[in-house]
Parts: structure tokens; C-alpha cells; sequence
């Protein structure tokens, strides 16, 4: 399912999605020279709107949740101020792993803690400062 608000999707790709008019078909995309998509559109359905009463309780976690994250973001930047933190964007860039967020998770599955159980050694602790 593809809708004008479908996140994780290249937006050229949703945007001619969007705008196949027969039905059923398949189509192919191109995207860029190097990448292309087979889309097979069985069908198109009219915009389905959800009850107030079933999002209600969504919209109100969301809500909280970026009041939260607001609140940190502000204190953050006043100790910051506060400590005076200078922070070397280039050598940040350089700490960042380049590891896809999916192997990251799997990775971080088996922790230190767990390397620690296994070999009956404590995990290894360094910090790295920029």
C-alpha cells in the first residue's frame, strides 16, 4: 500500500505511483540511471479517514513525546551553554559508525555485557572525547 504520506519510500518512486490511472498493470521506474523499480498496481482505493476516537489516544502520546524531546533538546543545549561545549563536527562525522541502522540493532543484540558473561571477563569501557 502507497499513499501520499507513505514514509521509508523515494519520494520520485511514490510520486509516479501515485499517479498510474489504469488498473490493473505493471509498470517500470526508473529512478535514477542506476536504479530502477517494477511496481505492480493491482488496484487504487479512495481515501480512507480514521475516526478522531481511534487516533485520539495516538495523537496525545505524539504530542507528549515531542514536548519531551523539546524539553531535553533545550536543556541539552543550556548545559552546553551552561559548560561551555564546543563540538568538532568533523571529528564527530569520524566517530559515527557507518553501519546500516538494521546491523546495528542485530549487533547490539549481543552487548558487552553479554561478551562479558560469556568469557567471564569484565567488558572493556573506553570514551573518546572530541
Amino acid at each position: 500500500m502507497v499513499n501520499e504520506q507513505s514514509p521509508g519510500i523515494n519520494v520520485i518512486l511514490r510520486n509516479k505511483i501515485m499517479a498510474l490511472k489504469k488498473f490493473p498493470t505493471v509498470e517500470m521506474i526508473k529512478i535514477s540511471d542506476n536504479e530502477f523499480w517494477v511496481v505492480n498496481a493491482s488496484s487504487k482505493e479512495e481515501k480512507q479517514y480514521r475516526l478522531y476516537d481511534e487516533v485520539k489516544d495516538y495523537l496525545k502520546n505524539d504530542l507528549e513525546a515531542q514536548k519531551e524531546m523539546k524539553a531535553l533538546e533545550e536543556a541539552i543545549e543550556n548545559l552546553k551553554k551552561e559548560y561551555n561545549v564546543i563540538i568538532d563536527e568533523e571529528e564527530a562525522k569520524a566517530l559515527k559508525p557507518e553501519v546500516p541502522v538494521q546491523e546495528a540493532a542485530m549487533a547490539s543484540e549481543v552487548g558487552p555485557s553479554d561478551q562479558a558473561k560469556e568469557t567471564g571477563e569484565a567488558p572493556a569501557r573506553t570514551t573518546k572525547v572530541a
